[in-house]
């Protein structure tokens, strides 16, 4: 839909001394919050149990927007303007079905499933853009998506010779596989398969960045760092990969790390998962290595912390953007920024995820 979900100032019911100044809540406008975020600029949208929701970043009061669009998987800003997305349609085994599709508007929401092109295999799970061209995962193969041209449609080719993922058994015993884009600080885009990063050189993808990733249990979580690398997570603790270096473990005040998101000033936005000192998560600042905690009775004493999700960070309105299971709450960056920092404690380094040299082409 086209028109914003009509909200208005969250209330709030228990006391105001125990939560974050200027903290408001904002109902989803349909169903629940139950997988998927995706922040792109101005827009940040959530993945609900039917269809999704788009929160404008830009604007105050906020404006949510019910997206009907089945179940989203993956979206991410297209080359040729708009968005490529993933979503699913069916609710039974035999006529489940993933698509891939151009959603041309500048805005996500305003474009209906139209000319997609279908999983050729199990279902696709991820989007990846490398030098304007488009790529599609799914668990063991990848593929290359061509626009549609005059009376063609658009195609889903396999990419060939290259590896199909082996992938590993999981802390479940099920089988993973870790894919997923990756973007350097200089905004460089890398590919990971199966654990490893590759780059489009000369037209073909090569193996650049060896980081032997095995753990994508709740999904691959990543950010960018320094212009030639990024962060990311592994079995819930955080590492920093730079080209032509082995990865190394970073903030290694925790192991329990559950997402990741940039913040304000060269930050890091932190959710954490069940702890002893009680933290939800908090800001960290990587060149001080300092940390402003989050609990989460300064949220809602009364809401369980599982309920809670990820936090985001808006330049334009300098709000921060904490969603939930039934809604998203929305508190002033002073609020948490004019906090002191805290020095985060050492803590002992586990082993090196990769034994060989980080190698660069």
């Amino acid at each position: 839909t086209d028109k914003p979900y009509a909200i208005g100032q969250g209330e709030l019911k228990y006391d105001d001394a125990k939560r974050i100044a200027g903290l408001e809540f904002w109902k989803w406008p349909a169903s629940y919050h139950t997988h998927g975020e995706w922040q792109h600029g101005q827009w940040l949208i959530a993945g609900l149990s039917d269809d999704a929701a788009v929160i404008d970043l830009a604007a105050w009061p906020p404006e949510i927007y019910h997206w009907e669009c089945d179940v989203l998987s993956d979206i991410t800003p297209a080359p040729q303007g708009g968005w490529m997305v993933i979503s699913r349609t069916g609710s039974s085994r035999e006529d489940i079905k993933f698509h891939l599709w151009h959603h041309a508007a500048r805005q996500p929401g305003l474009s209906t499933l139209k000319e997609s092109v279908a999983s050729p295999g199990d279902h696709l799970q991820g989007i990846v853009i490398l030098n304007d061209s488009v790529y599609a995962f799914e668990p063991k193969h990848l593929y290359r998506w061509t626009a549609s041209e005059g009376d063609r449609p658009p195609t889903l080719s396999p990419v060939e010779s290259f590896p199909v993922a082996q992938g590993h058994t999981n802390i479940i015993d099920s089988d993973e596989y870790a894919h997923a884009e990756l973007t350097c600080g200089d905004g460089q885009k890398v590919l990971l398969w199966d654990g490893d990063g590759y780059e489009l050189i000369d037209g073909k993808l090569k193996l650049t960045w060896p980081l032997d990733v095995r753990d994508s249990y709740f999904g691959f979580v990543t950010a960018p760092s320094s212009p030639d690398g990024f962060f990311y997570l592994q079995n819930s603790t955080f590492w920093q990969a730079r080209r032509g270096e082995k990865p190394q473990r970073a903030m290694t005040a925790f192991d329990n790390i559950m997402s990741v998101q940039p913040g304000p000033d060269g930050s890091l936005l932190f959710s954490l998962g069940q702890n002893d000192a009680g933290y939800l998560g908090g800001i960290w600042f990587p060149n001080d290595d300092e940390y402003i905690p989050i609990l989460p009775a300064e949220i809602d004493p009364k809401i369980e912390p599982h309920y809670l999700d990820t936090l985001h960070w808006s330049e334009e309105t300098e709000h921060f953007y904490l969603l939930s299971w039934s809604g998203v709450y929305t508190f002033p960056g002073d609020a948490l920024l004019s906090r002191d920092r805290v020095n985060l404690p050492d803590a002992p380094q586990d082993e090196d995820p990769v034994d060989v040299e980080a190698e660069s082409e």
